[in-house]
């Protein structure tokens, strides 16, 4: 798996680069309507910085993309990137940012019709771009990963307080009183409700996966791969030959997608201390190619390698079951603590199957654990 961060630096500071010139452009925009200046600063001068700043934001929202494109672990395509609601990675709150990006492109090239359209329409038109601004605040906030963390906070605060001021002294200079009105009900239910949201959506926990990121998109991958039924070895329960048969350890892992011929892959990829000590690593392919299936690779190195594959996912755990070389089956839980966009830390649980019935890991039909969902846990006897 490429564990490359550069790609999602970039992005990620492109991205936050291109939310602050937004931001600036608004500001700028707001200045020349209230035509404040001074000798040094004159009129022109803030009229061509409004200009300037605004193609830098749009050139770097093409930087974000482009650097998303290049990123291993998001691996979108070109389409996914232009399209509203084609990407797995929190759907729609990129889309957000796409159409954000969409109308901030349009009121950028309006310029150029501004004699055609005549300025009292152009004037009106350029309303939009207070829309195209909440448009990239709701994106950054819903789809960044560094919503929560302190500096982001204070650039998204800092940038409503501006806007916000700016705004309100426009309206005060606006007639009539029902107009001003007007304006103010609509500033505060605009910021009222964006508020509410973030406070309940992206700053609150779990956001992550009711965003639809990280291990929601294996939710349709599994989906693929068991429709599929093709797993891993078939798994015959055979008697106790290892220590590796029931133990309890603690799991740190990474969360990644690789790109095969077949599709895309959900990797899972980490080490576990018990004892016993070893790896786990997981694939969850979205495609519904046989030769693509999900699989479950538990390595311990005094022991040897248990193969199979996944049988339920959930938000928060995923089950699995895999057999030994010498037919030894177990059952794999593994309970996630923490998870970030490329991290996880989880305990891990290995046990004998509940079934000693033979059952298959391979078929759909098959009775290992997670037949009853993942928040069931009669499938694992205790290993403790």
């Amino acid at each position: 798996m490429i564990d490359n961060q550069l790609p999602w630096t970039m992005a990620r500071a492109a991205g936050l680069l291109a939310y602050l010139l937004t931001t600036a452009s608004v500001a700028f925009g707001l200045v020349l309507h209230h035509r404040w200046r001074s000798a040094s600063w004159p009129r022109f001068v803030t009229n061509e910085v409004h200009r300037t700043v605004s193609l830098l934001a749009l050139l770097a929202v093409a930087g974000h993309g482009l650097a998303l494109l290049l990123d291993p672990y998001l691996a979108p395509t070109l389409s996914e990137l232009l399209v509203p609601l084609t990407i797995s990675y929190r759907p729609l709150w990129v889309a957000v940012g796409i159409i954000g990006a969409y109308l901030l492109l349009g009121l950028w090239l309006s310029q150029y019709l501004r004699s055609w359209l005549g300025y009292r329409a152009w004037a009106r038109l350029h309303l939009l771009t207070y829309a195209a601004w909440v448009l990239a605040l709701v994106h950054g906030l819903g789809a960044g990963s560094d919503t929560g963390t302190p500096w982001a906070l204070a650039a998204y605060g800092g940038s409503v307080a501006l806007v916000g001021g700016l705004v309100v002294a426009r309206i005060l200079d606006t007639e009539p009183e029902a107009v001003r009105f007007f304006g103010f009900g609509l500033v505060a239910l605009v910021f009222t409700v964006v508020a509410t949201w973030a406070i309940d959506g992206p700053l609150s926990p779990g956001w992550s996966a009711r965003a639809g990121s990280t291990l929601a998109r294996g939710q349709a991958a599994l989906t693929a791969t068991s429709t599929s039924g093709a797993g891993g070895p078939a798994a015959s329960p055979g008697p106790a030959s290892s220590t590796a048969q029931a133990f309890r350890a603690s799991f740190d892992g990474t969360i990644g997608v690789e790109r095969t011929a077949g599709g895309r892959v959900l990797v899972i990829d980490g080490r576990f201390v018990g004892p016993p000590d070893g790896s786990l690593q997981i694939l969850l392919a979205s495609t519904r190619d046989p030769a693509a299936a999900s699989r479950l690779v538990l390595d311990i190195p005094t022991v040897g390698t248990c193969d199979g594959r996944v049988t339920a996912l959930g938000e928060t755990s995923l089950v699995g079951s895999c057999q030994y070389g010498d037919g030894t089956a177990v059952g794999v839980r593994l309970s996630i603590t923490a998870l970030t966009e490329r991290r996880l830390t989880a305990s891990l649980a290995v046990g004998p199957l509940g079934t000693q019935g033979g059952g298959s890991s391979g078929g759909s039909g098959d009775e290992g654990p997670g037949d009853e969902g993942p928040g069931d846990e009669s499938e694992l006897s205790d290993p403790s």
